[in-house]
């Protein structure tokens, strides 16, 4: 099985402290490693990061530990960056957009549901 994991289950292996987290590296326990990222991934975990501590000050010492953290996951191939054509990708998330009959999801839901194809996610 090839995971791709999406922004928040990233968050909580990452981030985030509590149970949440708990069973978040509980379930990715069972792949192989590196896990799969992409550079859409790395965006929006860093991005995360600073926002965070510029909403909110007080979160800076978890926030920099959170960001030496994923440095360093990213220097030991925890994850590993996967070549994604974004503009495949795109046209992907557009024709997922226009087949759904429901509430489609986010624009950036569906950018990584393209990604996600074609990283050969399973």
């Amino acid at each position: 099985m090839r995971p791709y994991l999406d922004f928040s289950f990233l968050i909580h292996l990452v981030v985030l402290a509590g149970e949440r987290s708990r069973l978040a590296h509980e379930t990715a326990l069972p792949f192989r490693l590196p896990l799969p990222i992409s550079d859409l991934h790395i965006l929006q975990v860093e991005n995360f990061i600073r926002h965070t501590v510029l909403r909110d000050p007080r979160t800076r010492p978890l926030m920099t530990s959170a960001a030496v953290r994923w440095r360093n996951h990213l220097s030991e191939l925890v994850y590993q960056t996967v070549a994604i054509d974004w503009c495949e990708a795109s046209r992907r998330a557009v024709a997922a957009n226009r087949l759904a009959t429901n509430w489609p999801g986010t624009p950036l839901s569906l950018l990584h549901l393209g990604a996600a194809q074609l990283a050969t996610a399973t």
